[in-house]
């Protein structure tokens, strides 16, 4: 309603949605959604990608549970969407998450921050989303020799 009054957003536009208000509390004020949220997500775009997942790991969900998300239920959806696309075996693990959730700004005792061979899969796997799987593209990406990523990829078990 501010905004009306300080003539940022169109009164007549205002007045038609504001039918009904609804008030709907921000995702890291209601955690306990989160679980059921992602089986729904996962559920959707399992089905949309033809991706069969056969598990979703305690880690992940974990790590979603304490992320404070910025972005919402909209952060959310993205993110279960991208781990799917990034899952080759069809488990949903802690390494798939983005460095903002398994990582995020403010500190927090809580949550283990991994090891340095941790953060290296997760880094060459996401540099591997980026080069869309193309491996030459990913090792020039990484400032590494094509035989170093592949004796990476197989230390890691990264397929």
């Amino acid at each position: 309603m501010n905004d009306v009054r300080n003539e940022k957003f169109r009164s007549d536009l205002y007045y038609r949605l504001s039918v009904f208000i609804i008030h709907i509390p921000a995702l890291r004020d209601r955690r306990e959604d989160i679980p059921l949220l992602t089986e729904s997500f996962v559920s959707f775009y399992s089905f949309k990608t033809n991706k069969k997942i056969k598990s979703i790991s305690p880690e992940f969900l974990n790590r979603l549970s304490v992320f404070n998300w910025p972005g919402n239920i909209r952060e959310l959806k993205n993110i279960v969407e991208r781990s799917i696309i990034l899952s080759d075996d069809g488990n949903l693990t802690r390494d798939l998450l983005p460095l903002e959730v398994l990582f995020p700004d403010e500190p927090d005792t809580d949550n283990d921050i991994g090891t340095l061979k941790e953060m290296e899969k997760i880094h060459i796997q996401k540099i591997l989303g980026f080069a869309k799987g193309n491996r030459t593209k990913a090792a020039k990406m990484l400032g590494i020799g094509i035989p170093t990523l592949y004796r990476k990829l197989k230390q890691h078990g990264i397929g």
